[in-house]
């Protein structure tokens, strides 16, 4: 074989194994990985009918009065008692990937907007009636609605979770100061079994494979190889966001633990392995570095 034929052999032998090594990494296997079962009954389902049962805006609710909170609450009760029935159920996100999927995501995920705002309006009422433990029951019942919403889905879902999450979040963090040390070792214990059940990232990034192969077909996973780098440069912004909301969360498990173990001892956690295993089940871990947390917030 003259030179210079090999030598173009050689780069078209590189080039086609880099190509297979890239579709392996970016696609997976040929096949779709086999589906999950759905729970039956799915508190999922339970979700989107509350969605479609809601009445007016809920968006505005810290800015309600007494009366308008309650207003909105009684205009809800029915989306309401569907969503705290749904929280009482194992939920998946459907993982058909049929072509109707995309839109029904987007709907889905916009009335799950509107719901996290609900439960916050219900849980801003019980506070402003001093019904303080019903409220930390409501704001947990949001980030345990935030988790079943997004659980077994593609990278939108979680997004949307994160964002639930958050939400939810902050109205529970700020009643830290008032709570007890019962009430505060009961979110601990929501939160730590929230964070084991959440989806490991690498689940929700097979999720993904799954649904693009499914969706984009042969066109949309050969458009996938071209633009392979800006696809995991977006891939890997999605996880970092997915890791620090993870970090927040195992934040705030150590701050409630710590409250507890002030209230009860009289003084503040020398450190966050005083916490253990009385307070906290184990010193959570930084989801990026792997390490012990050692910061109380």
């Amino acid at each position: 074989m003259k030179a210079g034929k090999f030598l173009k052999y050689l780069v078209l032998t590189v080039v086609a194994v880099n190509v297979a090594i890239i579709a392996v990494m970016f696609l997976g296997s040929a096949s779709n990985p086999k589906p999950m079962p759905m729970p039956d009954p799915n508190g999922y389902d339970d979700f989107v009918r509350a969605g479609y049962a809601l009445n007016g805006d809920v968006t505005g609710y810290a800015n309600k009065t007494r009366g308008e909170l309650a207003n909105i609450i009684l205009a809800n009760a029915e989306a309401l008692r569907i969503l705290h029935q749904g929280m009482t159920r194992e939920s998946l996100v459907p993982n058909d990937y049929a072509e109707v999927f995309p839109n029904r995501m987007m709907n889905d995920l916009a009335k799950f907007r509107s719901l996290i705002f609900l439960l916050c309006a219900e849980g801003r009422l019980a506070e402003m009636d001093g019904r303080t433990n019903d409220s930390v029951k409501i704001y947990l019942d949001g980030i345990r609605f935030a988790d079943g919403s997004g659980r077994g889905g593609v990278f939108m879902y979680k997004l949307v979770s994160i964002a639930c999450e958050a939400i939810a979040m902050k109205p529970l963090a700020s009643l830290k100061p008032s709570l007890d040390a019962k009430k505060c070792e009961e979110i601990v214990a929501v939160l730590e079994e929230i964070d084991a059940k959440a989806d490991p990232v690498e689940t929700i990034l097979g999720h993904e494979k799954a649904f693009g192969r499914k969706i984009g077909g042969l066109q949309g996973q050969l458009a996938q190889l071209v633009m392979y780098k800006t696809m995991r440069a977006a891939n890997q912004k999605l996880v970092d966001k997915i890791q620090a909301n993870t970090l927040k969360r195992r934040q705030a498990m150590v701050s409630f633990a710590a409250r507890a173990y002030e209230l009860e001892k009289g003084k503040a956690p020398a450190s966050v392995a005083d916490l253990a295993p009385a307070y906290l089940k184990a010193i959570p871990q930084d989801p990026v570095t792997k390490t012990n947390l050692t910061y109380i917030p």
